[in-house]
């Protein structure tokens, strides 16, 4: 019964996200296809790939030898935080992509490079920053 009652107050017009309201008419005519789905997440991976390629490029690695690398090393590490940072790609992409392993690896990385990048990272890290301003 309960369920019933949210799909009635759901219904009413002008409450946002309500079937007839403001909602309907901001998205009236646009294609949905458009924004969400494969079509999106196909995009998303192709800016994707392109930023590590030029992320690879900037670090002076090929992708023979990322693959060669050990799962946790600085250069993956950095390349991680640096794709989650200007994508919207998952972690489980990024995992694979670079190859290290378990998509927790990743949240790892993006956590140490966030809290303390020290030694190794922080020189990756501005690095991949100063690309990226150069980028824009």
């Amino acid at each position: 019964m309960g369920r019933a009652a949210a799909r009635v107050v759901c219904r009413q017009p002008g409450v946002p996200g309500a079937v007839g309201g403001w909602a309907d008419k901001a998205v009236k005519g646009r294609r949905r296809g458009s924004h969400s789905g494969g079509a999106r997440q196909a995009h998303d991976q192709a800016g994707a790939e392109r930023l590590l390629e030029q992320g690879l490029r900037g670090l002076g690695i090929s992708k023979s030898e990322l693959i060669s690398l050990p799962k946790a090393t600085p250069e993956k590490v950095a390349l991680a935080w640096w794709l989650r940072r200007r994508t919207t790609v998952p972690l489980v992409w990024v995992s694979r992509r670079l190859q290290m392993g378990h998509y927790t690896r990743v949240t790892q990385a993006i956590s140490r490079m966030n809290r303390k990048p020290g030694g190794k990272l922080k020189p990756l890290r501005d690095h991949l920053l100063k690309l990226e301003a150069k980028a824009q």
